[in-house]
């Protein structure tokens, strides 16, 4: 391990994470937005792992040659967060990310469904009541694949004889 900490040092490569407790995941990224966030350089070190530039920082990843007791891997992303606030991590659209979600409070949701509920809720006189089930409003049929699993039945008959199976599954 020692040996792997001087040859990042020695390529400029300072770890922001040396504890070696890292069972928490503290950013997780998809692979096509990590690529974009890779820039050309890389390094290749001696002991197996590849050094890759990103636009956060560096990221050391790969397979170790030697194996240690403590850490049979290591992946850290280093970020240089010199000019970025606090609050710019949790916000998905520096990453380039963008969804159109719209965002619904806890209170907001309970207040359209009981509005929702009250629309449907029929009171009689005689103190029964009248609630559809919540259904959605729209499905779509199931398609008949009957024929389908008629033929697919069929060829499966055609190989058992043909590879001389039959038999011995009719005796089943």
């Amino acid at each position: 391990m020692n040996r792997i900490m001087n040859e990042l040092k020695s390529n400029q490569i300072e770890l922001s994470d040396l504890s070696g407790e890292g069972t928490k995941i503290d950013i997780l990224f998809e692979a096509d937005i990590f690529q974009q966030l890779m820039t050309t350089k890389s390094i290749n070190l001696d002991s197996g792992l590849i050094g890759v530039e990103t636009t956060l920082g560096w990221c050391v990843m790969g397979k170790p040659n030697e194996t240690f007791n403590e850490i049979n891997s290591l992946i850290t992303l280093v970020i240089d967060v010199s000019n970025v606030s606090l609050s710019d991590f949790w916000e998905f659209e520096i990453l380039g990310i963008y969804h159109p979600v719209k965002v619904e409070t806890a209170e907001t949701t309970y207040v359209e469904h009981l509005t929702a509920l009250k629309e449907k809720l029929n009171i009689f006189p005689d103190g029964r009541y009248k609630l559809e089930l919540p259904f959605k409003d729209f499905f779509q049929n199931l398609l008949d694949n009957k024929e389908l699993s008629w033929k697919r039945h069929e060829k499966m008959m055609q190989k058992l004889k043909w590879n001389n199976f039959l038999g011995d599954y009719q005796k089943v």
